[in-house]
């Protein structure tokens, strides 16, 4: 259902954590500080997605969006994060190309 396709899409993303030194709560406070970053709306968007596991459907509903937009915002926002944990040295990246892909 949802809750494989939103890991799916995080997960075709993110590969290792390069050190064992991250420990959970570093990389929540990393990936709170990309959230914190985000417009109200992109925040809203990719939290109902990847934390509450909403349909892109749902999504668009409930924010009174078009399905293509919340699709493009969760798509740049996906690689916007994956450049921030890049930037923060935590994480290795199997491809953009698979980030990028719903």
């Amino acid at each position: 259902g949802e809750m494989v396709l939103a890991l799916e899409e995080l997960g075709s993303c993110i590969s290792d954590i390069q050190s064992s030194e991250y420990k959970d709560n570093e990389l929540a406070d990393c990936i709170n500080r990309f959230l914190g970053r985000l417009s109200a709306r992109d925040r809203r968007i990719f939290i109902q997605r990847y934390w509450y596991v909403c349909s892109i459907k749902q999504i668009a509903d409930s924010l009174n969006l078009k399905e293509g937009t919340v699709k493009v915002s969760l798509s740049r926002n996906r690689e916007r994060l994956r450049k921030f944990l890049e930037k923060e040295d935590i994480v290795i990246w199997k491809s953009q190309e698979s980030c990028l892909k719903p």
